[in-house]
């Protein structure tokens, strides 16, 4: 529940602070800190990274996979842009590079994007086992500040 959310936090935070690497989903369910805006539906993205990366300073890195065959392919993109003072600002340059960067993505791999799957299907419908085995994993990983 939620005092678990919050004492993983403050792990996460605890690691960050000692120069450690922390590795978190970015999407998930819930309210979420803000939402991208694609095509299919939005992706809601929590704000856990979000928090940690403007109480720490932690460079985030967003990480996407995808299938070529039975191999999975994790890619580590550049860094979003480093916190500004202004919060709503921040959540906004945010959200930009993070649309971005999935369009572009699911742009590429249309195929394995179950969001994508969803709109075609005209409704929300479970995705065929191959869908279901090739979904796109978002998540990011927070490095400390050099």
């Amino acid at each position: 529940g939620a005092l678990a959310s919050v004492r993983a936090l403050r792990h996460a935070e605890r690691i960050l602070s000692a120069g450690g690497s922390v590795f978190m989903n970015a999407d998930g369910t819930g309210p979420g800190a803000f939402s991208v805006p694609l095509a299919g539906r939005p992706i809601v993205i929590q704000g856990g990274w979000l928090a940690l990366r403007r109480l720490t300073g932690a460079t985030v890195l967003p990480v996407l996979s995808h299938m070529e065959g039975l191999r999975q392919v994790v890619t580590i993109y550049p860094p979003l842009p480093s916190p500004v003072d202004d919060p709503a600002l921040d959540v906004e340059n945010c959200r930009r590079a993070l649309g971005g960067l999935l369009a572009a993505f699911i742009a590429r791999y249309p195929e394995q994007c179950a969001l994508v799957a969803f709109a075609r299907g005209g409704g929300a419908h479970v995705p065929d086992e191959a869908a279901r085995r090739s979904q796109v994993s978002r998540a990011a990983i927070l490095e400390p500040e050099a």
